[in-house]
């Protein structure tokens, strides 16, 4: 199963399922291996999303595109035709390149695995060091000799080893049906792993009961998995368990409790722990509203590389809540979350080239960020570019299009957009 942020990628791919058309591509490592021909037919709604599970820089079409985190992933709008993707680990070690081709509209997902190369590469350098080594010739002893009929004795093995091990195995399992989006047959597997005490299994099965991922939504016996799982060690599972007892949906909401363990998930490491530990105490979420100690959260989970908290951290500087306003930051960061894949941080840098304020006004580029925020479900920023479109501000007046980004941004829950909606004929 997946390390570190794998449930984060997990979800990614089961946001991605839910809402991919007909014909959408899943795309993964090795595979495409012999590039064709350059793409040259644009299609203004095909994106590519690329996951990585070890922490990876990655290129598309030769151009930069920004960082990776392990088991996280990265979207950015592309056109139809065969593209190359290339990733490298962050210490420059392994690397991939893959030629997908996106054929339709929508999403075409590239999951690219490091791990395997990795373990390759590793592999190979241990034999070559033990090809190295000096052969030094044993001491001469006396042979000891063992009748024909005894055959030498078997190493033991150890039965709690082995009973690990086929945990591990199983959970391998269920996460390459989860991959194939084959959620509930990932179950079986993920149950045994846990019962194997793979705490990993249990936070994953945990996340197909919080979901309803191929069986009925079940917060109680989520919220039970992940609290084992936690418990255990597995600190991405302490934050699970947090966003249950936040929200209250199935479960009674203990804000106390929420707190506790956002802090255990950042205390371990966890950044997504530490950037809702820093939303708490931004929004007096059950205590005493604190800008500064929000600031530190933010900044922590930022410095992790959780785009989201620098977004967030961006918001404080810009308006100056617990620190002093600071242009400079404010930009910094809301360019560093666009590029790393926050698309709030995209539409938040649209808006300031929109009015002019830090950026230089520039509709064309504001509606440009309006469009990558809105490609990358952003639902502010596909009402913003609908705004523009429907006063031609920066792009083309179109009223049409406009009609369906906010018919997208009001079923996605925003009701500005859906307002908006209902002022066009």
């Amino acid at each position: 199963m997946l390390n570190g942020s794998i449930a984060h990628r997990l979800l990614i791919l089961a946001i991605v399922a839910a809402n991919f058309p007909a014909g959408a591509q899943v795309i993964v490592s090795p595979k495409s291996t012999t590039p064709r021909s350059t793409p040259t037919k644009p299609a203004s709604d095909s994106t590519l999303l690329v996951l990585c599970d070890l922490a990876c820089d990655w290129k598309l079409d030769g151009e930069a595109k920004g960082h990776i985190d392990a088991d996280n992933s990265a979207k950015t709008p592309v056109t139809l035709g065969q593209h190359v993707v290339a990733v490298v680990t962050a210490d420059g070690a392994d690397q991939e390149k893959v030629y997908p081709e996106v054929r339709t509209a929508g999403q075409t997902v590239v999951d690219i695995e490091l791990k395997p190369i990795r373990a390759a590469r590793l592999e190979k350098e241990r034999k070559a060091a033990a090809l190295a080594t000096p052969v030094v010739a044993p001491v001469e002893k006396p042979a000891t000799v063992v009748p024909p009929s005894e055959p030498p004795p078997k190493p033991a093995i150890d039965p709690i080893d082995a009973a690990k091990a086929q945990a591990a195995s199983f959970n391998r399992q269920g996460n390459q049906s989860f991959r194939q989006l084959r959620y509930a047959e990932s179950k079986p597997f993920f149950e045994k792993a846990c019962d194997g005490g793979n705490m990993e299994g249990c936070k994953n099965l945990g996340m197909l009961y919080k979901g309803g991922m191929g069986i009925p939504k079940d917060p109680v016996q989520a919220r039970m998995l992940f609290e084992r799982a936690c418990n255990a060690g597995t600190f991405e599972a302490c934050s699970y368990q947090a966003d249950l007892l936040f929200a209250g949906s199935g479960i009674p909401q203990d804000l106390t409790q929420a707190r506790f363990l956002y802090q255990k998930a950042c205390d371990g490491g966890y950044q997504d722990g530490c950037w809702r530990l820093g939303d708490i105490y931004r929004y007096g979420s059950g205590i005493n509203a604190d800008f500064a100690q929000a600031r530190v959260f933010y900044q922590t989970a930022c410095d992790g590389g959780n785009m989201g908290a620098c977004d967030s951290l961006g918001v404080l500087y810009m308006n100056g809540l617990g620190v002093p306003r600071d242009d400079g930051k404010v930009r910094f960061l809301y360019e560093k979350a666009c590029e790393g894949g926050s698309m709030s941080a995209c539409d938040r840098i649209g808006a300031l080239y929109e009015v002019g304020r830090i950026l230089p006004q520039d509709f064309t580029q504001a509606s440009n960020f309006y469009k990558k925020a809105c490609d990358g479900d952003d639902m502010e920023g596909c009402n913003n570019l609908g705004q523009m479109l429907v006063v031609g501000k920066g792009i083309a007046r179109n009223k049409s299009w406009a009609k369906i980004l906010f018919d997208k941004a009001c079923n996605g829950g925003l009701q500005a957009a859906c307002v908006n909606r209902k002022s066009l004929p």
